[in-house]
């Protein structure tokens, strides 16, 4: 159960990180704003 959540978890990361690479603004808001998903 841990090891399916956990892969679900990387795999939600990776998809935030791959979005954040195309949109560089949004990244920026995100860390103002405390997005935990940009800075981990």
């Amino acid at each position: 159960m841990l090891l399916t959540s956990y892969t679900s978890y990387k795999k939600e990361k990776m998809k935030a990180f791959n979005y954040d690479l195309k949109n560089p603004a949004k990244k920026t808001t995100h860390i103002k704003n405390g997005g935990p998903i940009v800075h981990m």
